[in-house]
């Protein structure tokens, strides 16, 4: 029987916001710290939906964790609907339907990406942000659940795949890691890429400091990821951004442009195995995780096939390769969560709390948490 090592006393749960907390995998506790969640009006009805039934709900607050709101005054659980429901009279923000669908903007003449003066457009039949529209009306919500409940994919521990990896971290050895990508990869539309609070770092980042500490070793990152970008830039850019580092850990994160470009998924596949060989040759030590790709909004029409790369992309794991499915994960979270309260601008870029589902299942390949919570 799987034991969860991060499980807490319900009743003596409280907010916490330090990042060894909220980097931990949901799926190996019994609290979910800082889980966005948005409130839509369908027909007069304001709700928001949780990834889990509550067992108690610890807090509820702005995305910038300053305000909260109040049990019984500004919401209340409806155990019927299994959602959160906004009281009359409430402050809490929230999306009407015609929002999400980008309906009625008015375009500022010029403006890139037909933005109007909020940074907002639309693109298929949903709303795209570059502002803090989507920022202004996420909140965070702490509560205790039943682990079991999830029933849904997660990364696990891969040490016959990374085994150099695991062993330079266990030895505490000093390691380059470079992260190699499009804007997934970057940190785009996290609180820290607009440098607000509460600051949350890219995955990446939480990565880096995450396995600091649980292993002590010297990490050093270097994020080349760049935005807009496919599989052709990277492997036109492969030698100066990766090959000269000499990485000793590679995170590999193309695919989600070359679709929205049109690119086949054959080509793609056969440009990112040319990227791991080539790492892999001028680096012989040199490991590799390979992210898969993006969970967009259905409604934008934008990067439609993307699920369609799963399942090659997981054909190129082999010793010193490792996949990391975020795609599968994502989508079963999906089934229970509304696209705005996983997604920072609407469309395609995770937001603070899935930012944090990227690292915990980037970080479940590089660490046993079936023997502590760390």
């Amino acid at each position: 029987m799987k034991q969860f090592f991060c499980y807490e006393e319900p009743q003596d749960v409280q907010e916490r916001y330090d990042l060894p907390t909220l980097a931990r995998p949901f799926w190996m506790g019994n609290v979910m710290y800082n889980e966005s969640v948005c409130f839509i009006n369908v027909g007069g009805h304001i709700r928001g939906r949780l990834l889990f039934k509550p067992e108690r709900i610890i807090a509820l607050r702005s995305n910038d964790l300053k305000t909260e709101y109040i049990e019984g005054r500004d919401w209340r659980w409806d155990d019927f609907t299994q959602t959160l429901e906004l009281l009359e009279g409430s402050s809490i923000p929230y999306f009407e339907l015609s929002d999400l669908r980008g309906e009625g903007l008015k375009p500022v003449p010029g403006a890139p990406n037909g933005f109007d003066k909020l940074k907002r457009a639309q693109i298929g039949s949903c709303l795209y942000c570059e502002g803090p529209f989507f920022w202004e009306k996420a909140l965070n919500i702490t509560y205790v659940y039943e682990p079991r409940e999830w029933v849904g994919y997660n990364e696990s521990y891969k040490p016959a795949l990374l085994p150099r990896t695991i062993e330079r971290l266990t030895q505490k050895d000093n390691i380059k890691f470079v992260v190699y990508g499009d804007s997934s990869h970057t940190g785009a539309d996290t609180s820290s890429w607009y440098n607000r609070e509460p600051f949350m770092p890219s995955y990446p980042e939480i990565v880096r400091r995450e396995l600091q500490r649980i292993y002590g070793a010297d990490i050093a990152l270097v994020n080349n990821a760049v935005g807009g970008t496919a599989s052709t830039w990277g492997v036109e850019n492969l030698q100066e951004r990766v090959l000269e580092h000499n990485p000793d850990l590679l995170l590999l994160g193309f695919g989600n442009n070359d679709c929205g470009a049109g690119f086949s998924i054959k080509d793609i596949i056969s440009r990112l195995e040319y990227m791991i060989e080539a790492v892999r040759k001028k680096c012989p030590g040199c490991e590799v995780i390979l992210m898969g790709p993006i969970l967009a909004n259905y409604f934008s029409g934008h990067v439609t096939y993307t699920p369609d790369l799963v399942a090659p992309q997981k054909n190129l794991e082999r010793e010193g390769v490792a996949y990391c499915n975020i795609f599968n994960c994502l989508n079963d979270i999906a089934v229970r969560k509304d696209h705005a309260a996983i997604c920072g601008n609407g469309v395609t870029h995770p937001n603070d709390w899935t930012t944090r589902v990227y690292s915990a299942n980037t970080l479940a390949l590089l660490v046993d948490y079936d023997k502590s919570c760390y």
